[in-house]
């Protein structure tokens, strides 16, 4: 499966991707790695998520993408969280 990280752009004129792969048992979707692996948080736990009821691609697809803000550098810091959580005066 290949989640969007950015659509076409003037900067990504055929947008960005990311390749992931994910196993689908007992209705619960684990994120691995090509190898068939799972795929780590940071604190060494696979990363999955039950998908009763919901479409399981697109529970595969949102993992995969908060791993990858998670853990990637992106050239494109600009669209990055902001995590500071002190908010500015206005």
């Amino acid at each position: 499966m290949y989640p969007q990280l950015s659509a076409c752009s003037e900067s990504y004129t055929n947008g960005r991707v990311i390749e992931a792969h994910y196993t689908l048992e007992n209705d619960t979707v684990t994120l691995v790695d090509a190898d068939g692996d799972p795929v780590r948080d940071r604190w060494g736990n696979p990363i999955r998520k039950r998908s009763t009821g919901d479409d399981h691609r697109a529970v595969a697809s949102r993992l995969a993408l908060g791993h990858h803000r998670d853990t990637e550098e992106d050239d494109d810091d600009f669209n990055r969280p902001l995590r500071s959580g002190i908010s500015a005066p206005y």
